[in-house]
């Protein structure tokens, strides 16, 4: 998502109206239906009570998700170069090192989170 605020020293301000650092007195009506528009898409995803529930009952964060999706897709791109014959060392060790990186992350959530009974780092 697109940024609309900057926090200054003790203000935030919009970044997206007549001036770079638009304070709230000088907003349009049309720069606060914009900032509305937002807050109502981040509502959406969640309070930060209802996403602190979330997280205390076992579920993941977007950023999260977002994470465990990443190494999900490193580690499925390098099982399929692990079954092509490659003769490059160094790529090998360098597509190495990012699975080693990506199963840490699993690893990560994984043991914070039980309930991942189809994940390889399951332990019962």
């Amino acid at each position: 998502m697109e940024r609309l605020t900057k926090v200054l020293t003790k203000t935030v301000v919009y970044t997206k109206g007549k001036y770079e650092d638009t304070t709230s007195a000088e907003m349009t009506t049309e720069d606060v239906r914009t900032v509305l528009k937002k807050l109502a898409e981040y509502e959406d995803i969640g309070t930060p009570t209802e996403l602190k529930q979330l997280k205390e009952n076992g579920g993941f964060t977007g950023l999260e998700l977002a994470e465990i999706a990443t190494a999900l897709k490193e580690l499925q791109a390098y099982r399929e170069q692990e079954l092509m014959d490659t003769s490059d060392k160094e790529a090998r060790k360098s597509a190495d090192e990012e699975a080693r990186k990506s199963e840490e992350i699993l690893r990560k959530y994984c043991e914070s989170h039980q309930n991942c009974e189809g994940c390889v780092f399951y332990k019962e």
